[in-house]
């Protein structure tokens, strides 16, 4: 439901369809402006017996971006129920008249589509139409419009009308490109006067642009073309945004290398790449957890399956089975049990373990050789428990605060604590920390509202978070690690294609990490990147020959500047 343009009705036959159609209602006779929106007409005649058949409904649709078949979900109304009370002629079993409108949206350009309506009573009756998102009645309600209608033997007409529509504003989100980067679907929102998001169907934006560092489809598709910026708007049923700014940055300096770990699955959670390219990894072929050593890609295998895990930059591992949580010193050492039983996720530098437990409680080692200790949850409140995810140098943790409904980020500021803080939110209940890194940034996800998930930062446990931009479709990402450098990496399901794995710096914004590759890129989709180790090397999941694979993408070198010479 957008923008509706309608001018006072004064006579002869139109019909008020106005949240399919950019309308314009005119008047009647020499002066009548042309009519785009929606027309009345036809039929009846001399000594009808009350009744008046034979009419016509036509609506001017306005041009829509693409067909209704699309991977984003926003558009105008689709659809409508059209409600004429008390209009059924003698005998028809019920006093109402119901027209179902439905546009033909194997049709994307402007174009008028024509409706016979029923028999109808001649007399004045009160009309509804209720306006909806989706095809055929369906979807959220975006709208209502209300008239008079007057029918007699000759005609119809509307004596009066009103429209109740929400949307007031359309807005496009900014956007960062950059040269030799992938192309990205702009992502616009309807709004209505108190900025709230109107729930619309996939379709009917249109963007246009201005300036050629970047080229731009109506569709909202915009490839980087040259550094520089271009201004965009969109349109939606003749409602425009005000224009906003893409940026196109130079090319990366940075680009990377894919190491394949093999046909397998990598770990989602913990700490399963150290600093010395030690990586924890779960080969296909074989029931047992593998330490593989990335530079080399000789492998160590631990002689026991886990299913979460770390490894420090000492060569510990920790790993859960079941319900043992087991370590081993070294890659090659046999593995030992812990005290007290659960899942396993990381150990920071210094040797402090933190897991859950079987009864969902977050418990923390101090080292091996202790006992396990229960962290408590959120308020003291034992319903309330806790997943920890991640421990820094200063053995601060932070996880996730499960509800019975919901979740939310926390963090513990010492293990001694006692009981989980909350970390601030985005305004819906919904968030996860998911990593920390030595200087205390975290970052996790949080949703603004039930249906957007961003990826966000809190630069301390007391800051509210801060979103890191998207690389497809706003509200579909996550973050799942970060490093002492401040680069993060996560997962933007709303990407435009299956390459998902996301990197972000403070100085280049999030980009699909694919798209920073060489060559060796050749043949993959880089699905995941679940953590990052300090050299700035990133871990996750790719599918490769069809195949499921993790990966390691290590940072290619920057070139050597070229020495000048003097001439002989």
């Amino acid at each position: 439901m957008t923008s509706i343009q309608i001018r006072p009705f004064v006579c002869g036959g139109l019909f008020g369809l106005a949240a399919l159609a950019a309308m314009v209602i005119g008047g009647c006779g020499g002066n009548a402006a042309p009519v785009a929106g929606v027309t009345v007409g036809g039929g009846g005649g001399g000594g009808c017996g009350g009744a008046f058949s034979g009419g016509t409904l036509t609506i001017q649709y306005p041009a829509r971006s693409r067909g209704f078949v699309l991977t984003h979900p926003f558009s105008s109304a689709l659809s409508a129920k059209i409600v004429i009370k008390g209009a059924a002629p003698a005998g028809s079993g019920s006093p109402d008249v119901n027209v179902n409108i439905g546009r033909d949206t194997t049709q994307p350009g402007a174009h008028s589509e024509t409706y016979n309506l029923p028999t109808l009573a001649t007399g004045t009756f009160p009309v509804t139409a209720t306006f909806y998102a989706g095809s055929e009645q369906s979807g959220a309600v975006v709208g209502s419009a209300s008239a008079t209608e007057t029918v007699t033997c000759s005609g119809q007409s509307l004596t009066s009308i009103s429209l109740t529509t929400t949307a007031k504003y359309v807005a496009v989100t900014p956007a960062t490109l950059t040269v030799g980067g992938g192309a990205q679907q702009l992502v616009f929102t309807v709004l209505d006067a108190s900025n709230t998001v109107v729930p619309v169907t996939a379709g009917s934006a249109t963007f246009s642009t201005t300036g050629s560092a970047a080229t731009v489809t109506p569709d909202g598709i915009a490839t980087p073309v040259s550094a520089g910026a271009v201004q965009v708007t969109a349109s939606v049923d003749g409602l425009t945004s005000p224009p906003v700014t893409i940026t196109v940055n130079s090319a990366t300096g940075t680009t990377y290398r894919i190491v394949d770990l093999g046909v397998g699955s990598a770990l989602t959670t913990g700490r399963p790449l150290n600093d010395n390219g030690l990586a924890l990894f779960v080969p296909d072929s074989t029931s047992q957890a593998e330490v593989v050593d990335v530079n080399s890609l000789v492998t160590t295998g631990l002689g026991i399956y886990i299913n979460s895990g770390g490894i420090n930059n000492n060569g510990l591992v920790v790993g859960a089975a079941g319900a043992n949580s087991y370590y081993w010193q070294t890659p090659t050492s046999a593995p030992n049990t812990l005290s007290g039983a659960g899942e396993m996720w990381a150990a920071n530098d210094q040797g402090n373990i933190i897991g859950e437990s079987t009864t969902s409680t977050a418990i923390y080692w101090d080292s091996v050789a202790s006992d396990s200790t229960l962290l408590g949850a959120v308020g003291g409140d034992p319903i309330h428990w806790v997943e920890p995810m991640a421990i820094n140098a200063s053995k601060v943790i932070v996880g996730i605060a499960s509800y019975a409904t919901a979740f939310s980020a926390c963090y513990y500021p010492s293990p001694n604590a006692g009981q989980a803080t909350l970390l601030p939110g985005m305004g819906a209940t919904r968030s996860a920390a998911e990593a920390i890194n030595d200087s205390g940034v975290i970052v996790g996800y949080a949703d603004a509202t039930v249906s957007t998930e961003y990826a966000v930062v809190w630069d301390t446990p007391t800051s509210a978070p801060r979103s890191l931009g998207t690389i497809g479709v706003a509200g579909n990402a996550e973050a799942f690690g970060i490093n002492n450098s401040g680069v993060i990496v996560g997962i933007d399901a709303g990407a435009i294609d299956s390459n998902r794995a996301f990197v972000y710096t403070a100085s280049s914004g999030m980009k699909g990490l694919f798209d920073l590759c060489d060559s060796t890129r050749n043949g993959w989709t880089l699905s995941t990147a679940t953590f990052i180790n300090n050299k700035g090397w990133i871990y996750g999941t790719g599918i490769s020959g069809q195949n499921r694979h993790g990966y390691v993408a290590i940072p290619n070198p920057p070139p050597s500047p070229n020495m000048a010479r003097r001439p002989r």
